[in-house]
């Protein structure tokens, strides 16, 4: 009986409303040529929000930045952010990222060398 109190609790617990994960939880942010890239902050907040639109969208993203594809990465996540469904605060995260790429690309190029 208190096994099965035990799985009803966690059951419960786990099917609970999304929230942001505390920022100890989340992955450290991504770095290249010295400059941190936060696109797991990014996409916790997108995902968090369930907007599969913009999911999508930021998995092209993450793709093209970890195969070294930095101005793909920025041009599609400029096109996600503009492309609607983000809150202001996924915004501000956006155009955040989109500048830290920007420092990527100034320093790295638009492309990893392969």
């Amino acid at each position: 009986a208190l096994l099965v109190v035990l799985l009803a609790v966690g059951i419960g617990a786990s099917a609970g409303c999304k929230k942001s994960k505390p920022a100890a939880e989340l992955p450290p942010p991504m770095i290249v040529e010295g400059i941190k890239v936060d696109l797991p902050r990014l996409m916790d907040s997108v995902v968090v929000a369930g907007n599969a639109r913009a999911q999508a969208g930021l998995r092209e993203v993450v793709g093209s930045f970890r195969y070294g594809q930095y101005e793909k990465a920025m041009t599609g996540l400029d096109k996600v952010a503009k492309g609607g469904g983000l809150n202001e605060e996924q915004k501000k995260l956006a155009a955040e990222v989109v500048e830290e790429l920007r420092q990527v690309i100034a320093k790295a190029g638009a492309a990893r060398k392969q």
